[in-house]
């Protein structure tokens, strides 16, 4: 049986803040956990979830900052884990469809994650038919596609 320690239990409670809470009281752990020598791609992530979130409610002078965090972040993100379903929606969310076709079709194959297989099949079906940018958001939202818990 695995215990949860400190870090996977903030980074359950701040994805559970960013998906139905609020995300702004994620952001000081999530930011910690960021400046690390080595942060997981689902780390920034979830980073980058919160800076879109904000920068929705926000007026349009903090607007600007909020979506270069989480451009950045996301950014960092498929530098991290480029062959990772998490790192496949970083490249579709910042409008690379050729880098994220490109990882789902790794995955697809059952590459280096066999456990993505089924997942970016699907997901390939769904972007295929057209996905809005809201709706690769909310795949971000849900659980890591790899099922790691940090």
């Amino acid at each position: 049986m695995r215990t949860l320690s400190a870090s996977s239990g903030e980074f359950a409670l701040s994805r559970a803040q960013v998906g139905w809470g609020d995300p702004a009281a994620a952001l000081p752990w999530l930011e910690r956990a960021a400046r690390r020598g080595d942060p997981s791609a689902d780390v920034l992530v979830l980073l980058a979830r919160v800076h879109l979130k904000l920068a929705a409610r926000t007026d349009a002078s903090v607007r600007a900052a909020h979506l270069d965090d989480a451009r950045a972040g996301l950014a960092r993100a498929r530098e991290r884990a480029p062959g990772s379903g998490a790192a496949a929606l970083a490249w579709c969310y910042l409008g690379d469809v050729a880098r994220a076709e490109h990882v789902l079709q790794m995955l697809a194959n059952g590459g280096l994650y066999k456990d993505h297989t089924a997942w970016a099949v699907e997901f390939q079906r769904r972007l295929d038919a057209g996905l809005t940018l809201a709706a690769i958001a909310d795949e971000m939202r849900r659980k890591p596609v790899d099922g790691t818990d940090e």
